[in-house]
């Protein structure tokens, strides 16, 4: 019996996909509700907008945090103006 793995492993991908995206749909619904529990605005915009899975956002944010350790004292403070204004300087530094 030959077992070709390489397509095993793509039907498993495919079948894992949607389900996924089923999971980080309902994990960013359920912090919009926190955030609306905790008072927060309840008109809130689109949490992701582009359809980005949380593993990809992920990504992103450990990229960013790559950039900004190995960034000039002058790329950090242009990194962090992206940051939320909510956050404090304990907050920043410990990201």
């Amino acid at each position: 019996m030959d077992l070709n793995f390489s397509t095993i492993k793509s039907n498993l991908r495919s079948a894992v996909r949607p389900i996924r995206l089923k999971i980080d749909e309902l994990y960013r619904e359920l912090h919009q509700l926190c955030d609306v529990l905790k008072g927060g605005n309840e008109c809130s915009h689109d949490p992701n907008p582009d359809g980005l899975l949380v593993s990809e956002s992920n990504e992103l944010l450990d990229g960013l945090k790559m950039l900004f350790r190995n960034g000039s004292d002058q790329d950090q403070v242009r990194l962090m103006t992206i940051a939320p204004k909510r956050w404090g300087r304990q907050k920043i530094e410990k990201w």
